[in-house]
């Protein structure tokens, strides 16, 4: 993928992430929470527009808003297990993508053996949580 394609890629994921933060705005109870949501979309934008282009480290902030833009998009159950579970399991593969651009990308040795002892335990969870869901339906 060229520069312009990648640029154009981290440009939409920003967007589609600062539009979730937004849609928010009307749930918002209080000027308040309405402030607390134009900072988080601003720094989500300087964030991503300050992260070196092509390294482990934008691609670990890309991973980062895909995540929050699954989960605020996810459609709750009403059941408190069953959405615990889904949130869950989100979660865990956000960080066994995030730790996968550790071990690709990092130099430190002791942060690479981090990232691949998160892997292996965060699929072990993953296992878990999907034989639960499976179970309870």
């Amino acid at each position: 993928m060229g520069p312009e394609a990648a640029a154009k890629t981290t440009a939409d994921r920003v967007f589609d992430a600062s539009t979730g933060l937004l849609m928010n705005l009307f749930s918002l109870p209080s000027v308040a929470g309405l402030t607390t949501l134009l900072l988080s979309s601003s720094l989500v934008l300087a964030q991503s527009a300050a992260a070196p282009m092509g390294s482990g480290s934008r691609q670990m902030h890309e991973q980062m808003l895909g995540g929050m833009q699954k989960m605020q998009s996810m459609q709750f159950s009403g059941d408190t297990d069953k959405d615990f579970a889904m949130l869950m399991r989100t979660h865990h593969q956000l960080a066994i993508d995030m730790a996968k651009a550790e071990v690709e990308n990092g130099k430190s040795p002791e942060m690479k053996a981090m990232a691949r002892k998160t892997i292996a335990e965060q699929q072990k969870e993953i296992a878990q949580i999907d034989k639960w869901l499976s179970v309870n339906k």
